[in-house]
């Protein structure tokens, strides 16, 4: 379930209920600087759209598209989008109305168990950190070529990624040898 309030600062906010019960929970981007009421949410093999008050279900995944994982949005472009699954990555230019599978080179480099997408703006070039059962492997933004993000991070699955613009610092949530 997700739901949202226009009055959160209020003594008695209220909540909408926007997706319902099937989202997935962690596959979520919410805001960007030119629309902070943009948003998008992963429900089973689809990802929906916020469009007005509502998440209307953007044009399906390329064939083998399984459940989402995860999904990030350019903070500049909301209309730039990935979502992944456990061993895909799909990427939108024109928010969710055409897909393309950008999984490109990944299937040599990482094994699958795909888990998170992270956007990244920085000045040297935005990108996407994912974060895989073999560690985080990055991209260009439009690119499709990944390969593999730092060297100091054990061969471990990484459960989570968050980006801190003001430190240039990507964070990664693993289990085990993190």
């Amino acid at each position: 379930l997700l739901f949202i309030s226009t009055n959160a600062n209020t003594t008695t906010p209220t909540y909408g209920l926007q997706v319902a019960p099937g989202a997935n929970r962690n596959a979520m981007a919410f805001g960007a600087t030119t629309d902070p009421d943009a948003a998008y949410v992963g429900q089973s093999n689809l990802v929906y759209r916020r469009s007005g008050s509502t998440f209307v279900a953007t044009t399906a995944l390329p064939a083998g598209a399984a459940t989402i994982t995860d999904v990030a949005m350019d903070i500049d472009n909301p209309n730039l989008v990935w979502a992944v699954d456990d061993n895909q990555v799909f990427r939108s230019f024109d928010g969710g109305a055409s897909w393309a599978d950008i999984t490109s080179n990944l299937p040599s480099i990482s094994s699958f168990d795909f888990r998170t997408i992270e956007f990244i703006r920085d000045v040297d070039g935005d990108r996407v950190a994912l974060g895989t059962r073999s560690g985080v492997f990055i991209a260009d933004a439009t690119g499709t070529n990944w390969t593999l993000f730092g060297t100091a991070l054990p061969d471990v699955l990484v459960f989570d990624l968050r980006y801190i613009e003001s430190q240039r610092r990507l964070i990664a949530g693993t289990l085990g040898r993190g």
